[in-house]
């Protein structure tokens, strides 16, 4: 099945899905004659096609099958020679049925265009002969009879797909695609795929056996409240660490493999969202091994499985994922946006990953997905190169990139050093499983740029990988805000209040749709319980922190004067005891100085980034980098 999303071409081998046939295969040599599994064989297509053709040696099975369709639109054919395909030696009788509409008609070789060849003149008894012939026709052959054959069968599709106007008409395209040599090249492709049995073609066929033993369940018990892509964007780069036993490249990851103690460790060092890998014959996973770990953590839980089917979906919902993994190089663009709408009915997010620059192309441009992921390992050869991500997104036009969410996959041990602005997560495992502690060590701290006024340094802060942008609502200070900015949620806005009333705080957070508020003026506990979203606190002296710490997102430590550039003593930074962001005389050049600090969990800057009082795209870049690398 792999191969039919790769080349919209397939042989399906029937009791590789439905092992129960093969049960009776040495009957049915012994028999050596047509048995019921010859006529529920084409009935049991596992693709669940709308349109299928199939070919029947006589009148007798053809009414059989016809009658047993349950396809939307189902074509059987039978003819004069017995042939189980449209022939150009005799009459073709077509059974049409629509909806359970049945309808009958004959075919002729001349509604081909086709004089009527002799049968014997299209048999070939010998193999070798017939993979020559075939190989000729797909070279440019288009004028013996067996070619005329191939034409005709070809063109009987395209007519009745409504790709060609008459069986005529559909002769002289299927000429072209053998003339032009696009049928050579289509042929070259499949059979290049076909003999690479790569791990990633193993584990898709393997899933569609799977396919058939889960249960289907369309009504879940509840829709996900956790809020996958919330908590990936909540900090500078968050970490999604992954649960798993075991994968094909490395083999067996951690021998005293128990989920719950590993969700333990993962939530002590700061894990802002779980992965669970549910594959069971290739990972060593499982639904349970999900459902477990759901149950014992708040924390989102995303489920990482070879997802084809929706079944699997519905599957994952029901054992406590808030969120699941789309592959595109194994679903079609139209697959992946089914399946995106369906996970939204159940208010669960989709990661959809994507290897290639083609493949991110198709998903930016056919699908509405939300959240990206790169991943950094070639799932064909499973190979890693850990600056893939930097490399596929650096081709991609910026304006392309920031209205979307990224994540990059696969390869971090300890560092993430150097990794594109683009990226709001990263997504770790076999590197963490065994070493939870490294998960603070891939963490970057939250970068908030104050005092925000136009579109261009709003997009200026989302290329260079900034979190928070601060919106000035004081009316007496020179960075106050006079007009809307378009903000993707891919960043975060802070309203900037001072000494403001509360109900301009609230209808401001509201017209505003603002993430967090920032007071920094005289505001007591009772006014922030009142505010409608998180509260960053603003205070001048530590020791006024303990008081605003249990009804705050963070506290701010800034100086007297906030907004003017004025450094907040070292020596005062070095004693605190508690998570905060820094703020004050902050510049590109003595960032460094500050970035070791115990505690500090981020830092924001205003003047330290401008030139004559206005906000300088490049001083912001450097400011960044300077944090980040």
């Amino acid at each position: 099945m792999y191969l039919f999303y790769k080349t919209n071409l397939v042989f399906l081998y029937a009791r590789s899905y439905y092992p129960v046939i093969g049960k009776f295969s040495n009957a049915r040599k012994i028999l050596a004659r047509p048995t019921v599994f010859n006529y529920i064989g084409p009935l049991l297509n596992p693709v669940e096609t709308k349109f299928q053709v199939i070919g029947t040696p006589n009148k007798h099975t053809q009414e059989l099958i016809s009658a047993s369709a349950t396809n939307k639109h189902i074509m059987v054919i039978s003819n004069d020679n017995g042939l189980d395909e449209i022939s150009i030696s005799g009459t073709n009788y077509i059974t049409a049925v629509t909806n359970n509409k049945f309808k009958y008609f004959t075919i002729t070789p001349n509604d081909f265009g086709f004089k009527r060849y002799n049968l014997e003149s299209v048999l070939v008894d010998n193999k070798k002969d017939q993979i020559r012939k075939a190989k000729s026709i797909l070279k440019g052959d288009t004028n013996s009879p067996h070619a005329k054959l191939v034409l005709a069968n070809t063109a009987f599709v395209l007519k009745h797909i409504g790709k060609a106007r008459s069986y005529k008409d559909g002769v002289k395209k299927a000429q072209d695609i053998i003339e032009t040599g696009k049928a050579y090249k289509k042929y070259k492709e499949y059979k290049t795929l076909s003999n690479t049995q790569n791990i990633l073609t193993r584990i898709t066929n393997h899933k569609y056996k799977e396919i058939n033993q889960i249960k289907r369940i369309y009504q879940p018990p509840s829709i996900s409240t956790k809020g996958f892509k919330k908590s990936i964007l909540e900090e500078g780069l968050s970490v999604i660490a992954e649960i798993k036993k075991a994968s094909p490249s490395t083999g067996i990851i951690k021998k005293d493999f128990d989920p719950l103690a590993v969700l333990n460790r993962y939530e002590t060092n700061g894990a802002n969202a779980i992965s669970v890998v549910c594959d069971k014959k290739f990972f060593n996973g499982g639904y349970e091994i999900l459902e477990k770990v759901s149950n014992n953590t708040e924390l989102p839980i995303l489920c990482k499985d070879f997802i084809i089917d929706e079944a699997q979906i519905y599957n994952a919902r029901a054992h406590g994922a808030d969120a699941i993994l789309l592959i595109s190089s194994i679903l079609k663009p139209k697959t992946i946006e089914q399946f995106i709408q369906i996970s939204r009915s159940l208010d669960m997010d989709v990661l959809v990953e994507a290897h290639t620059k083609t493949e991110l192309l198709s998903i930016l441009e056919n699908t509405s997905a939300e959240i990206i992921g790169i991943n950094n390992r070639n799932l064909n050869s499973f190979q890693v190169d850990i600056t893939h991500t930097n490399t596929i997104l650096n081709s991609i036009p910026k304006k392309f990139l920031r209205n979307k969410i990224f994540v990059s996959e696969s390869g971090f041990i300890n560092t993430t050093k150097h990794l594109s602005p683009y990226i709001s997560a990263v997504l770790v495992g076999t590197s963490i499983i065994n070493t939870p502690t490294n998960i603070n060590n891939l963490k970057h701290p939250l970068i908030k740029i104050c005092g925000i006024k136009t579109q261009s340094i709003v997009n200026t802060c989302i290329d260079t990988g900034v979190d928070l942008i601060g919106l000035n609502f004081v009316k007496s200070s020179h960075r106050y805000i006079e007009k809307v900015l378009r903000i993707p949620e891919t960043i975060k806005t802070v309203g900037i209040f001072q000494n403001n009333s509360i109900k301009e705080v609230i209808d401001i957070t509201k017209s505003y749709n603002l993430d967090y508020i920032q007071l920094s003026g005289d505001e007591s506990i009772d006014y922030i319980k009142r505010c409608p979203a998180p509260v960053i606190k603003g205070i001048n002296t530590p020791k006024n922190a303990k008081m605003y710490l249990p009804y705050v997102k963070y506290i701010l430590l800034e100086s007297l004067s906030p907004g003017n550039g004025k450094k907040i003593d070292h020596n005062i930074l070095q004693k605190i005891s508690f998570p905060y962001i820094i703020s004050g005389g902050l510049t590109p050049d003595n960032i460094s100085k500050y970035k070791n600090l115990k505690n500090v969990i981020g830092f924001d800057a205003a003047s330290g980034i401008e030139t004559d009082h206005k906000k300088d795209p490049n001083k912001i870049y450097q400011f960044t980098k300077n944090i980040c690398h």
